[in-house]
């Protein structure tokens, strides 16, 4: 899981409980990280903070889907 969220207590958070679900997951604090670990390989699913400055979830799934076509993205 690729999980992206500019707060860092929230993205600490949710990583956490998505480990404990047995989840391995990469984190990204903005979309130009979020960007650049896509690029390096594909996760099976994004997680994405719809409300970021600079690049909104929605460019950013708008991206991610660019790169991975049918990537499944959800926006908390």
């Amino acid at each position: 899981v690729l999980l992206v969220d500019d707060d860092g207590d929230v993205r600490r958070s949710l990583a956490d409980q998505l480990a404990l679900l047995g989840a391995r997951v990469e984190t990204a604090g903005d979309g130009a990280a979020a960007l650049a670990a896509l690029r390096r390989r594909r996760p099976d699913l994004l997680l994405v903070d719809y409300a970021m400055p600079g690049m909104t979830g929605a460019d950013l799934a708008r991206e991610a889907r660019r790169l991975w076509p049918g990537l499944p993205v959800v926006f908390a």
